[in-house]
């Protein structure tokens, strides 16, 4: 909070997405981002790390490297999503997709080598923590169902990639959002208000809870700005959809992206408004036509924990504070993928409350 009152200072307007840019940008950043670096960091593997004051700690340098990834790298990956049998490639071949994250696995080794030698200090687990006492040999379980701890580390580091860049970019749009329509941030505001009447003391879970049009703000943004815009699912027996046979074996892209903005599911399908995530507008409304997070049992893993470290950073954000449009912001943004949809850039001013 720091960080943002420096910019309520200043007359200047930020960039939410830019990367390094300049001491303004550079601030902000190290809230959105590093904010999300610091959280996933600790829940997933007790890493006590300070993204957004160190970002040249080797935890954040490696989980960055992770996510990011070299140009050959995302060349490699490119390619075998695209040729023949390149997802069977890619199990012959482990390390074509993982070689980014050798730095971080090492140090998650070391984490759980020195878990393994002291036991957990704090009754408070981490999702490290929770996976290895899984792993720990149940005699009630068959061999083939018990995690290794390779496993259990590479599934914390996909819990970090999939996580960070996405929630930090959300929050990204979301801000964009409520600063092209003043109408519902004051809205928005005035709920927090209502709920949240102490500030000397941390909003809570329950009180997040309360925050309806919050989660109603939030969706609406994952609608137009969806951080996975695409699924891919493998079909595991032939079958077929509207005359359309589909066999066993084939990969099927869901494009989300162009779903949520369908006319005929979604009237005025550009315009940003949280009340199409009324109640009644979504029992009105086909399940499939909002999907940011899949469906069915390989939905998103981490979709509760990074909507409610949002709700909590966007309650303290706009307790105190407002976004605004400035001569810089460009509407609509000019949107791109990397890892997940993202924004070239977005610039806005913040103000103080009075």
């Amino acid at each position: 909070m720091i960080k943002m009152e420096e910019f309520s200072r200043t007359e200047e307007s930020f960039d939410v997405m830019k990367h390094f840019l300049s001491c303004f940008v550079l601030y902000f950043l190290w809230y959105f981002q590093g904010l999300t670096m610091d959280v996933i960091l600790q829940c997933a593997f007790g890493m006590k790390a300070d993204a957004q004051n160190n970002p040249d700690d080797p935890a954040i340098t490696a989980a960055k490297r992770s996510i990011n990834g070299s140009a050959l790298h995302r060349a490699i990956l490119a390619a075998l999503s695209l040729i023949p049998f390149g997802d069977k490639i890619g199990r012959v071949f482990p390390s074509l997709l993982t070689r980014d994250m050798k730095d971080l696995m090492d140090i998650a080794r070391q984490i759980v080598s020195m878990k393994n030698q002291t036991g957990s200090s704090t009754p408070r687990k981490d999702l490290l923590d929770v996976m290895l006492l899984a792993a720990a040999q149940d005699p009630t379980m068959l061999d083939s169902k018990t995690m290794t701890v390779d496993e259990v580390l590479a599934r914390s580091v996909i819990f970090l990639i999939a996580g960070y860049e996405t929630s930090s970019t959300t929050l990204g749009f979301v801000c964009y959002s409520l600063a092209t329509n003043a109408d519902i941030q004051e809205k928005l505001q005035k709920e927090i208000d209502s709920v949240w009447d102490d500030e000397s003391k941390m909003p809570s879970y329950e009180t997040v809870n309360e925050l309806p049009y919050l989660g109603m703000v939030i969706s609406e943004t994952l609608r137009l700005y969806p951080a996975a815009p695409f699924s891919i699912r493998t079909c595991k027996e032939d079958c077929i959809l509207k005359n359309l046979k589909v066999p066993q074996g084939i990969s099927v892209t869901v494009p989300t992206y162009s779903i949520h903005r369908d006319p005929k599911l979604w009237p005025n399908p550009e315009r940003f408004d949280p009340e199409r995530f009324s109640p009644e507008a979504k029992q009105s409304r086909d399940t499939y036509a909002y999907m940011p997070f899949g469906h069915g049992p390989r939905n998103c893993i981490g979709m509760r924990f990074a909507q409610m470290g949002m709700k909590l950073v966007l309650v303290r954000i706009l307790k105190k504070y407002s976004f605004l449009v400035s001569k810089d912001t460009k509407i609509p943004p000019e949107v791109t993928l990397r890892i997940a949809l993202t924004a070239k850039e977005i610039k806005l001013l913040i103000k103080l409350r009075q």
